[in-house]
């Protein structure tokens, strides 16, 4: 498991290397969040380390992520982030795969992708505003992403 400042790093990397891409705040935030869903349906484990994911009005959210990157919401982000740890190996192939999968939608349309009907973000929305996401909910819906493909 690592933080999400570490899963942040590794998307800025990926980022770096390709002409065109501009990652955002907001674009950071739906990438670690739907690795870490491929992370549980995948693994069974989940990838963030002793982090929470809120159902924030606009969407899923990683409170210590979005502390951080409060001023790059709109603004691409070219530097690494001060991380307390790195990603291991196994996770930064899923990482790539997630970014190869889903690194080249705008914010907007991750955003109506994790907002569609009886998807996790918006299932605890309507009964928990701004509560935790639960990770077996999350979880759940990824696997049945992952039976469907």
């Amino acid at each position: 498991m690592s933080s999400s400042l570490a899963v942040s790093n590794e998307f800025i990397k990926l980022a770096r290397q390709e002409d065109n891409v501009d990652l955002t705040g907001r674009k950071l935030q739906k990438l670690v969040y739907i690795s870490h869903g491929f992370n549980l349906a995948v693994y069974g484990k989940p990838l963030l380390n002793r982090e929470d994911i809120y159902a924030w009005e606009y969407g899923p959210v990683v409170k210590v992520l979005h502390n951080r990157l409060r001023s790059y919401s709109q603004c691409k982000i070219n530097e690494l982030l001060l991380a307390p740890d790195q990603a291991d190996s196994k996770e930064m192939d899923l990482i790539k795969a997630v970014w190869d999968g889903y690194g080249h939608h705008s914010p907007i349309t991750l955003s109506s992708i994790n907002h569609e009907i009886n998807k996790p973000w918006l299932l605890t929305w309507r009964d928990t505003p701004f509560g935790i996401i639960s990770n077996h909910l999350i979880q759940a819906h990824y696997r049945n992403i992952l039976k469907a493909a």
